[in-house]
């Protein structure tokens, strides 16, 4: 699939909002090393969509299992309720154990027409190849990253302006 690159200015998290209803019937995966960008993320995307409407899977124990696939393929079996999509959001989705990734597969490569599939990852490379290859990848940088290259390009331009 697709690689995407959202890069911050103070909106990446507006960026995304204006966008992720165009993913309706897709899956996607916020890649980041910060734990943190990626639950403010998530958060905000929340906030435009009832919580009848949301299904969160988090890690128990330390890893996703089969039972929580399925409770999310129960979950995706009716239309939504009170939004215009439905959205299950799977955090630290490198943690599923190999049952419940087997078992995410279909759902993955083929979500309902009114349902947004999102992984949350620091460890990208960590997922199976299969589930890496059913999902929309964006990869949001640091805030501070951005800074650095910012001030790195205004000490090039003025070096070159002034000497």
């Amino acid at each position: 699939m697709d690689y995407f690159l959202i890069y911050i200015n103070d909106g990446v998290i507006k960026i995304l909002l204006d966008k992720i209803s165009n993913f309706k019937g897709n899956s996607i995966c916020l890649v980041n090393q910060d734990k943190y960008l990626l639950h403010n993320t998530i958060d905000t995307l929340k906030k435009n969509i009832n919580i009848n409407d949301i299904l969160e899977i988090l890690p128990k124990d330390g890893n996703i299992k089969i039972s929580d696939i399925r409770n999310m393929q129960e979950f995706l079996m009716y239309k939504p309720n009170f939004s215009d999509y439905k959205l299950v959001i799977i955090h630290e989705i490198d943690k599923m154990n190999i049952q419940a990734a087997n078992a995410a597969l279909k759902i993955l490569e083929e979500p309902p027409s009114f349902a947004i599939i999102i992984g949350t990852t620091t460890r990208w490379h960590h997922l199976l190849p299969t589930i890496r290859s059913r999902l929309y990848k964006f990869l949001l940088p640091n805030p501070d990253l951005i800074d650095r290259i910012k001030m790195n390009i205004l000490s090039i331009i003025y070096i070159c302006l002034f000497q």
